[in-house]
């Protein structure tokens, strides 16, 4: 059955992902950004929502500006809009809200990171933010007799990233045969190519599946080792120097999703591989 759904951050990394997948499935979207409304606006937003009166709602907007999002009091006036949002979409009638959070929300442990298991106690203002708003959205959709479904998302990379993260700032300093800084790559993470970041969120929009879901691989793998693999993909490999960045203080060794929550409630499953989403990447940065 066709929905009409409002997506949030819907210029961004992952929601402009989301777009040709659910306008193919045959729903009616919505979208806004940060340049046509502000969110943090909650007059305007409720009109928004009134006027088009969505029945799904996807909420992947929030402060993502490189070192500046980690530590930002910004972050506790999402916390605030996020459940406005969620009390206008309640109240024109929608019926299942789908938010983004993060692995940050996690006490990072030695391994896999576990729904209802790992404990949540953030160490970083974003974190701790995020993880309230989780906590808050899911009590108020009771209240509200409203679905809901939250997604967190691990590390993720493909087109449309941010030029500062990492695999773009790798990427496009080799293509301009530039050496490339970076630290001994010794930390384990998760990443995920984004198109199945984005095809998650459709999954749990699609399902009607409700809780917390990790959004990643599965599959830990070491930065050194995801470097190297754009490296060897541009035969540029000699250019990156390991070592020529220290490690962040504190910056946990090894941390990666358990995703079987997820693959057994949605008929979600990765689809890209790393060596397919590298040549993906590359090519993007080619252009």
């Amino acid at each position: 059955m066709a929905k009409c759904i409002l997506i949030t951050g819907a210029s961004g990394f992952i929601g402009c992902h989301t777009l040709r997948p659910l306008i193919e499935l045959g729903h009616k979207v919505h979208t806004v950004s940060s340049r046509e409304l502000d969110l943090l606006d909650t007059r305007s937003v409720r009109e928004f929502v009134r006027k088009i009166r969505p029945t799904h709602l996807l909420h992947l907007a929030w402060l993502t500006t490189p070192g500046v999002f980690f530590e930002s009091p910004e972050n506790l006036r999402w916390v605030e809009s996020s459940l406005a949002l969620m009390d206008a979409f309640a109240e024109a009638g929608g019926k299942h809200f789908v938010g983004a959070g993060t692995c940050f929300e996690y006490d990072f442990p030695e391994g896999a990171c576990i729904e209802g298991t790992t404990p949540e106690t953030p160490g970083s203002f974003y974190g701790i933010c995020k993880q309230a708003t989780s906590q808050l959205l899911k009590a108020f959709a009771l209240k509200l007799n409203l679905s809901f479904a939250w997604g967190r998302i691990f590390y993720l990379y493909g087109p449309h990233e941010r030029e500062q993260r990492l695999v773009p700032s790798v990427v496009r300093g080799l293509l301009k045969n530039e050496s490339v800084a970076c630290s001994q790559g010794n930390q384990i993470r998760d990443y995920l190519y984004v198109q199945d970041v984005a095809d998650a969120f459709i999954e749990l929009l699609e399902s009607d599946a409700q809780g917390i879901f990790n959004i990643g691989s599965g599959k830990p793998i070491s930065l050194r080792e995801l470097v190297l693999a754009f490296g060897h993909a541009l035969g540029l490999s000699e250019l990156i120097q390991f070592g020529a960045r220290p490690e962040i203080p504190g910056e946990p060794k090894c941390f990666y999703a358990d995703n079987t929550k997820l693959i057994r409630s949605t008929h979600w499953f990765p689809q890209v591989s790393l060596q397919d989403g590298i040549e993906k990447t590359v090519t993007y940065w080619r252009l």
